[in-house]
């Protein structure tokens, strides 16, 4: 019984190095798969090796980083977030991207007849190149670095077949940035003959366009996590900064890439919110530029994909035109981008807040120091008499804050309409002590609709719109005011809203208050119910 599994054992272990064997052959013969080989180094004329085992594993490093920063992730953008391209680049998954070769032979000690196989085979395989291997070399002299890539393989950048390309990047001061430089070349000759968007662009416009996405996200994330004025400053003066330098060296070229011009809008946008609000024709130049950039984009988009669409960049333009009065239908902007935009070209201008001056349900709000833009839902008043507007408690910002009327944004004069007194449960109440309010299309409260009912609408951009309840849901992301982490019931409804209709109400058929507008994603909007609402906190409508 011992001889036999003694000979079972020994099978296996001869058949496994068969197997292991047969790998390597395969292997060296006949795999694809991208490699990065040796990178040969030097330091003012001395030999490093070391220093090219390092360059070419940062450049791993940084095809995972490029590959990051241009996936994308489902589901809308978040506010300031700019999608990147992702649905363009054809690269399946991190494994796609290379690495270091390596060989399972490695890791064995073979011996025969007194000679090491495996220092022998390791020998010679430093003298066989992968079939897809990228070398190349990095030379430091001072403080300048040059750096060179060959890819004998590379991917034609048009039509398919196979070229010899070498990379040279611009002279460079450090390492980390001269990997970057070749990485995101290696990573268009990757892409760049798969989509028609990549086509004829160059090396050096990739790059610069590389480092303003990475900067710009750099600064959402700086944005999101401030917590003070100075926070906000480091990340408005360093990472936004950096990405704008970036995108208009791109654009003063008139780049062919049309992502820079998408990019620019998203840029501008934040830039207008630095801006004083007391400079409002600051402000609207600087917008005017975000929606003249969104523009450029989605023509030269169309150029190139008649049928394409981009519904984060057509969102943003239906909510920077309604500043001027150009309200949108859901179903102009959810069209194809050539539609869309014959479709906003045609609609006429109406000064927003001049031919209706008092507040009403459905009108464009926001801070009076900040350039941003949400819809008034109601007036109520409590059981004291004060009376107040509501609308969502992230449109407004932070109790004390004035509120005006229309938002600093849009082109018509703004208005004093009140302060923010509390914001309770993820609902701003906005004290008044406006006596000429009335709450102009609203009925009364409904109750809890039904899945399957119709529901309407009222917002500063969309103007008027109706979809069909889907169900109730449960968020605990509009729980401010409440308990900590507190869930609540919302009403999910077919996508009824865009950009600046946060806070807006909500009603049914009879044209009762349903609920205040809360959040929107590619399929459906979320509605914050508010009969219950306003029982607990003892409001009434006016």
């Amino acid at each position: 019984m011992f001889e036999i599994a003694a000979k079972a054992f020994y099978t296996f272990i001869l058949v496994s190095l068969a197997v292991l064997c047969l790998r390597e052959t395969y292997l060296t013969w006949f795999d694809s798969t991208v490699h990065y080989g040796s990178f040969a180094a030097t330091k003012d004329g001395l030999s490093v090796p070391a220093t090219g085992d390092s360059f070419r594993r940062l450049i791993v490093q940084q095809q995972r980083r490029l590959y990051q920063l241009y996936r994308t992730e489902p589901g809308a953008a978040k506010t300031g977030e700019f999608r990147a391209p992702g649905e363009s680049i054809h690269i399946q998954s991190v494994s796609d991207l290379g690495d270091i070769p390596t060989s399972l032979l490695d890791e064995l000690k073979i011996e025969a007849a007194g000679i090491n196989v495996t220092s022998v085979l390791s020998t010679l395989q430093r003298w066989v190149r992968p079939p897809n291997e990228i070398t190349g070399s990095i030379d430091q002299v001072g403080t300048a670095i040059y750096v060179t890539a060959n890819w004998p393989d590379a991917p034609k950048r048009e039509g398919n077949g196979r070229e010899a390309r070498t990379f040279v990047p611009p002279q460079q001061t450090d390492v980390d940035g001269a990997s970057f430089e070749i990485a995101c070349r290696i990573f268009l000759a990757r892409i760049g003959s798969a989509d028609p968007v990549w086509k004829d662009i160059g090396d050096s416009d990739f790059c610069s366009f590389s480092k303003s996405l990475v900067a710009f996200k750099e600064y959402v994330s700086l944005r999101d996590r401030a917590v003070s004025d100075d926070d906000r400053k480091k990340a408005q003066d360093g990472p936004l900064a950096r990405a704008q330098v970036e995108v208009q060296r791109l654009l003063a070229s008139r780049t062919n890439l049309i992502f820079a011009y998408k990019l620019s809008g998203y840029i501008d946008i934040e830039r207008s919110g630095i801006i004083p609000a007391a400079n409002a024709a600051k402000i609207k130049e600087m917008l005017d530029s975000a929606e003249g950039g969104f523009k450029e984009y989605l023509k030269r988009l169309i150029e190139i994909k008649a049928e394409a669409r981009d519904a984060d960049v057509q969102e943003r333009i239906t909510y920077l035109a309604a500043r001027r009065g150009q309200l949108t239908q859901t179903a102009q902007t959810s069209a194809n981008t050539k539609e869309f935009l014959g479709a906003i070209e045609k609609i006429p201008r109406s000064r927003i807040g001049v031919a209706i001056t008092t507040p009403h349900p459905g009108a464009s709000i926001g801070p009076v120091d900040t350039a941003a833009a949400g819809t008034l839902c109601c007036f109520v008043k409590d059981r004291d008499g004060k009376h107040y507007l509501l609308t969502a408690g992230y449109v407004v910002g932070n109790v004390g804050t004035m509120i005006v009327s229309p938002a600093t944004i849009d082109e018509a004069p703004s208005r004093d309409v009140g302060k923010v007194a509390a914001i309770v449960e993820g609902i701003a109440l906005i004290e008044t002590s406006r006596t000429d309010l009335a709450n102009t299309g609203i009925t009364g409260v409904a109750d809890m609709p039904k899945p399957g009912d119709t529901l309407k609408l009222i917002g500063r951009t969309s103007k008027s719109v109706s979809g069909t309840m889907i169900g109730i849901e449960k968020s605990s992301l509009f729980s401010m005011g409440s308990a900590s982490g507190a869930e609540q019931d919302v009403i999910a409804v077919t996508r009824i809203s865009s950009p600046g209709d946060g806070g807006a109400p909500v009603l049914d058929t009879q044209e009762r208050l349903v609920g205040i507008l809360m959040a929107r994603s590619n399929e459906k909007s979320l509605v914050l119910p508010l009969k219950d609402f306003l029982d607990r906190n003892h409001l009434n409508l006016l």
